[in-house]
């Protein structure tokens, strides 16, 4: 009986460490104190837990877990849901069940809810993004350019001095202060540079102005023009009209 009763309740005092346990049906009750000021509670682990020290203290009930500690907290509720806090570092991480993300830190925040939506936001470069269905659908902003597609079809940015835009496969326009090319596949296309512009409408029309005032223009079969500098210029109407003329005026007609 004597045995039964021991291993039913058991009591441990040392005052020279200054440690004092208590058990009861071990391990479904556990009781420890520490003179620095450290104890511990149990109590059928993991239905209770507790424990306490210098700058810490645990609390178990189940699969809720509540932790703080001189910097760091945590809070879980496992597995719906869990959160992180360091105060050192001004930093946070939560995440709600069953995909839910959350981060914090000084200069960054994400939150994604995952395979559908993320945003993220850096201010130590000032940037922007927002990402949906695994990045087919993504759109950043920053001082310096603003990009998005939607994969496969549309791909987009616009800077400062540059553009760009491509509608896969029928409609691309890129450019910048000086140059720029644009197409509507696969019938138009534009072409601008400091030298020349030309547009071209397959299969019939052509037209080409440079910057010396020099120009070409075609409307097949039926119209043809050219000017050249320094050479004159010509035009005709098939079949029933030409005419050339020089720099210094002269010219030939038929009709």
């Amino acid at each position: 009986q004597l045995s039964l009763l021991l291993k039913l309740y058991f009591h441990k005092e040392n005052k020279d460490t200054g440690l004092s346990y208590t058990s009861i049906c071990w391990p479904l009750f556990i009781n420890r104190h520490k003179s620095d000021g450290e104890k511990m509670t149990s109590f059928i682990y993991p239905l209770y837990y507790y424990k306490e020290r210098q700058e810490y203290r645990k609390l178990q009930i189940l699969s809720f877990i509540d932790e703080k500690g001189k910097y760091i907290t945590r809070k879980t509720l496992y597995p719906l849901y869990y959160q992180y806090n360091n105060s050192e570092e001004q930093s946070s991480r939560k995440y709600f069940f069953p995909s839910i993300f959350i981060n914090k830190y000084p200069d960054l925040y994400k939150w994604q809810c995952y395979p559908f939506y993320s945003y993220q936001e850096n201010k130590a470069i000032q940037l922007t993004e927002h990402r949906a269905l695994l990045s087919t659908f993504k759109y950043t902003q920053s001082p310096e350019i603003c990009s998005y597609h939607f994969f496969p079809l549309i791909w987009g940015s616009q800077g400062r001095e540059h553009h760009n835009f491509v509608f896969i496969p029928f409609y691309w326009d890129r450019g910048d202060r000086f140059n720029r090319n644009l197409m509507c596949s696969p019938l138009y296309w534009y072409t601008q540079c400091p030298a020349y512009k030309q547009h071209l409408l397959l299969p019939l029309f052509h037209k080409q102005n440079y910057a010396d005032e020099s120009y070409k223009t075609r409307l097949f079969p039926l119209y043809f023009s050219e000017k050249k500098k320094g050479e004159g210029q010509y035009r005709c109407i098939v079949p029933a009209y030409f005419k050339q003329q020089a720099e210094d005026g002269s010219y030939r007609k038929f009709i």
